[in-house]
């Protein structure tokens, strides 16, 4: 009798343990971006060809297909990185990852182009077709993640369209399309046809529309899920060009841009200047845009990156102009990363990191990503540039401690 009670004791536990398993999420902390994405610590690219970084690996990953033997070229069995596969799109839910991609194998005599939505697993596991439409040439091929559900825009034609005159953007409107996560029919979002110069962003509640007027400035139009109630020239009080939104750990961020010139003298008398572009962040919340500071902003795993960095003139270079041997005189600046900062939340405080023994004049540094206290980074230099042709361009791997930034190494 005792062997039968603990039997039954150890099933019911093992079936309660079971459920409660279940009922957990296996979703990691993640964040989209137009062209990339973080889970985890894993940070996914798709310029080009896809890469994978992650502070923990000895180097930067290539490709997502795991067949060894797979030559890339196949148009009847695809994989991940197939060569006919173009204008890949990266994103993530926290669990899967998805691509959207334009299929030029499926381009018909009409010219129709087709773009397809496929899932796999972060290992490059499962790669799964969900979708495929057709689209005009306009089309954007970025897809975003909210809900349960995969949005995209598709673009389509007015009227016929003839080879000898191809179609401007005039004879193109878009639409807002979703699908379930596990592919589906899809559904129209929003039924108004939308310009091609209209960007689609989503969050948890809204729809955001950032749309460039015949002036070349852009707007937003914000567009509750629920009640569908919209807001016209919503961030109207906000400094600077719209850029974009960004959907960051659960909350909502709109960038602004800003051109500053920087303006020297030559050696002759005469005026020179570099145009750079600065961002403002705002955190939208409770219907009210909110000032967090400018930069040049990074989302990463662990925080919002930017820098600090100078610019000065050193002088002017004949550079090649790429066609045949013409040559050209181009001012040359050297931008100096001075400080590395990152916004933590949730009260948005800062930490400064300043450069270590690593870094010199002239030494830029870009950062692509951030994740368990490192960052992922390119850094280059014009003065050696303007000095000997080479900018010493390289991607490394950054450490933060104790208030210094350090190269913990270089990638190959």
């Amino acid at each position: 009798m005792e062997i039968k009670k603990i039997a039954v004791i150890m099933l019911l536990l093992s079936l309660f343990l079971f459920s409660s398993c279940e009922k957990e999420s296996t979703a990691a902390e993640f964040c989209n971006f137009d062209s990339s994405c973080i889970l985890g610590n894993t940070f996914f690219q798709s310029i080009g060809e896809y890469t994978a970084w992650n502070p923990a690996w000895s180097e930067i990953r290539s490709g997502l297909c795991v067949d060894p033997l797979c030559n890339h070229k196949d148009t009847e069995s695809l994989c991940p990185d197939n060569t006919w596969l173009w204008q890949k799109i990266i994103i993530t839910d926290g669990e899967k990852l998805y691509l959207s991609v334009q299929n030029a194998a499926l381009t018909d005599a009409n010219n129709t182009m087709y773009r397809q939505i496929y899932s796999l697993n972060p290992d490059g596991s499962d790669f799964t077709l969900l979708h495929t439409y057709d689209i005009s040439g306009a089309t954007s091929p970025i897809i975003q993640y909210s809900d349960g559900y995969l949005y995209f825009e598709q673009g389509f034609y007015r009227g016929e369209i003839k080879s000898d005159a191809p179609a401007g953007k005039d004879d193109q409107y878009q639409k807002i399309m979703r699908i379930p996560v596990n592919g589906g029919k899809a559904e129209v979002v929003i039924e108004d046809e939308m310009d091609m110069n209209t960007t689609f962003y989503v969050d948890d509640l809204n729809y955001y529309l950032m749309t460039t007027d015949k002036s070349g400035i852009p707007h937003l139009t914000i567009i509750d899920k629920e009640s569908m109630a919209v807001t016209e020239d919503a961030a109207a009080d906000t400094e600077g060009i719209l850029f974009s939104i960004q959907i960051y750990h659960g909350k909502t961020y709109l960038l602004t841009l800003t051109p500053q010139t920087f303006s020297d003298t030559k050696e002759d008398g005469s005026p020179v200047s570099k145009c750079m572009n600065s961002y403002t962040l705002y955190l939208y919340e409770n219907n009210i845009f909110k000032k967090i500071g400018k930069g040049n902003f990074t989302f990463a795993q662990d925080g919002i990156w930017y820098t600090e960095s100078g610019c000065d003139y050193i002088g002017t270079k004949s550079i090649p102009t790429g066609s045949h041997d013409e040559m050209t005189d181009s001012d040359i600046f050297a931008v100096t990363t001075k400080k590395v900062i990152r916004v933590d939340f949730p009260d948005y405080s800062i930490t400064e990191y300043s450069l270590g023994n690593d870094f010199g004049y002239g030494d830029e540094i870009e950062i692509i990503c951030g994740a368990d206290g490192k960052l992922y980074t390119n850094i280059s230099n014009q003065k050696q540039f303007f000095e000997t042709g080479d900018s010493e361009y390289r991607s490394c791997l950054l450490e933060t401690k104790n208030g210094m930034i350090s190269i913990e190494k270089t990638y190959e």
